[in-house]
């Protein structure tokens, strides 16, 4: 008799044991999300027409660029205007080339809110614009309308047309 007992008590508190664990594995699904990570990811592609731009060059403090540009959907439908600015913070001859390391501070205004971003980019000595093909990547720092709230990061590249393609990767948890 009793080692029925001691066999009833031990599958008793085996299943017990077994849906403990089982509850604690669902809780980091439900509060992680199931990536593990807590967040998920959608992205947004907005392409960029070349840019107007005004310079105010300060001597040896640097130059300041103001820009703004039209935006559009892959598809070629309206999706706004880029403002903003970019300040040359420092100029760096080093094991990575000579270049410019360039502080952006941009507003995407679209149809649907707006998305800020900055960021540090590195651009070709004395150029205009950042080097064609390669992408440069800077933090998403918030927005409004259907952005608010919003955080990650867009990756700009400027393409052989002289356009730029922005694709955001917008971070939610």
């Amino acid at each position: 008799m009793n080692n029925k007992i001691t066999a009833a008590v031990s599958v008793v508190i085996g299943a017990a044991v077994i849906v403990a664990l089982t509850l604690w594995v669902a809780s980091f699904t439900l509060f992680a999300g199931a990536n593990g990570s807590g967040m998920s990811t959608t992205s947004l592609t907005l392409l960029q027409t070349e840019p107007r731009v005004e310079t105010i060059d300060a001597g040896k403090e640097g130059v300041l660029r103001f820009v703004e540009a039209d935006l559009t959907t892959a598809s070629g439908a309206d999706a706004g205007v880029l403002s903003g600015s970019i300040l040359t913070v420092d100029i760096v001859d080093g094991d990575r080339g000579e270049f410019e390391a360039r502080s952006r501070s941009l507003t995407f205004d679209t149809p649907d809110g707006q998305i800020e971003v900055a960021g540090l980019s590195y651009y070709p000595i004395g150029e205009r614009k950042l080097a064609q093909g390669q992408p440069v990547i800077v933090a998403i720092t918030g927005g409004t309308g259907k952005y608010i709230g919003v955080t990650g990061e867009v990756q700009t590249t400027h393409l052989p047309d002289g356009t730029f393609e922005h694709i955001f990767t917008f971070v939610t948890r």
